[in-house]
């Protein structure tokens, strides 16, 4: 069962001004803070992405052509500004959804591009499949699709998550339905997490089981850390708790799925509210939503000096949290990073920014932009690149209920 909207999220008791947490507790302030809007590459269209390869910043998100078609658009920021938009592909046989979304990746030699978006393959609702193309021109033009799994049931497979590894090759974890329809390949009847790599010619190897039996369709986060790949997951234990789980490659095997914190979130369907994870040469950094007990919290963990498992973690939220988070670094020397998430108020919501030290959460927590509490408004994007914090969320129009990408910069 999903279970979607704000109704899952407004059964929290106010919690004040003060919070609590298992290593941090404190009062905070919330600061409003003026964006710098940049200009509106999309006319009518959600689900943006934002992506920076170091020299260059690029905007992905779906634009509705009409009632039929829908297209993954892209833009890259020059001089401050969104360029002219690039199609990548359109059709009219897509999933689109408000949480499991398009986005364009990085390969690791600053040039090479590649985006996945979700096309159905049957008539059942959640029968897609995820599919992938290559740019090796910074995103001017695009290959010709290919399929990123090849099991041919008609599934569920989406909640993709792709980092690079060296210059030429990208890793690619997603949620799997291969084993969810009666009687489909003998299966267990759970979502899986799975991975594979591929490389810049759309060679695709190394397609592993990651985890037998996990939530069905919460966002997924990858990151690379010194020693290889890391995948964080909102995971599901056959007693029905659904807390993050993380695995990651070391020596060339994958290691065992682990908890990050023991939440013990007990629910019967799924949040659709995943975490995401960020590494750098110091730290790896994750933070996910959580209701446990029925109180809704935003967390974030460190990962241990010897990277196999995470510190308690610290709380980010102020009270009433969506979820929704999206985090970046902000220097990783400095062990510092910005985290956002949606946060309730009143009727409407807040994206809400803090700042966090080496693990620990400094006091101002900054209001960023007021957005629908609804699913159209989706799950904002976050990224530091060379123009400063940039971030990317979906509009609602109240009145024509059509939504629009918005971007900015935000000065903390």
């Amino acid at each position: 069962m999903y279970l979607f909207g704000k109704e899952l999220w407004l059964i929290l008791i106010g919690l004040g001004l003060v919070w609590s947490c298992q290593t941090v507790s404190d009062t905070f302030e919330v600061q409003k803070v003026n964006l710098e809007m940049l200009n509106a590459p999309s006319f009518e269209g959600g689900q943006p992405h934002l992506l920076t390869t170091g020299k260059n910043t690029f905007l992905s998100w779906i634009e509705y052509l009409n009632d039929t078609t829908d297209a993954l658009m892209c833009s890259r920021l020059d001089d401050g500004k969104w360029g002219e938009p690039v199609k990548i592909s359109e059709g009219t046989d897509w999933f689109v959804n408000w949480a499991d979304f398009p986005m364009v990746h990085a390969f690791g030699d600053d040039r090479s591009l590649a985006a996945h978006w979700l096309a159905k393959s049957d008539t059942g609702v959640y029968h897609y499949d995820v599919m992938v193309s290559i740019s090796k021109d910074q995103g001017m033009t695009w290959a010709s699709p290919m399929m990123l799994h090849i099991d041919s049931v008609k599934a569920e497979h989406g909640f993709v998550s792709m980092q690079a590894v060296g210059n030429e090759f990208m890793q690619a974890i997603w949620l799997d339905g291969r084993h969810t329809g009666a009687g489909q390949q003998g299966g267990s009847g759970a979502m899986t997490l799975r991975t594979a790599t591929f490389d810049v010619a759309g060679n695709v190897s190394e397609r592993v089981e990651l985890d037998d039996r996990v939530c069905d369709c919460c966002q997924t986060s990858l990151a690379v850390t010194n020693t290889g790949p890391l995948a964080v997951y909102r995971d599901r234990s056959d007693k029905e708790i659904r807390d993050i789980s993380f695995v990651q490659r070391i020596d060339g095997q994958w290691s065992t799925p682990k908890s990050v914190h023991p939440d013990n979130w007990l629910i019967a369907g799924c949040p659709v509210n995943g975490p995401q994870v960020i590494s750098g040469s110091k730290s790896t950094v994750v933070t996910w939503f959580t209701q446990a007990n029925n109180i809704s919290k935003v967390k974030l963990s460190t990962m241990d000096s010897q990277g196999q498992s995470f510190k308690p973690p610290a709380q980010i939220d102020t009270g009433n949290p969506l979820g929704r988070v999206d985090l970046t670094w902000i220097d990783e020397e400095s062990n510092s990073c910005f985290v956002v998430w949606l946060e309730q108020t009143g009727e409407e919501a807040e994206i809400r920014g803090r700042k966090v030290l080496a693990g620990t959460p400094t006091q101002t927590v900054y209001s960023l932009v007021e957005i629908s509490p609804s699913r159209s408004s989706g799950f904002p994007s976050l990224i530091k690149a060379a123009d400063g914090l940039i971030l990317a969320w979906t509009h609602v129009d109240e009145v024509s209920l059509t939504t629009s990408i918005k971007t900015a910069i935000v000065d903390i």
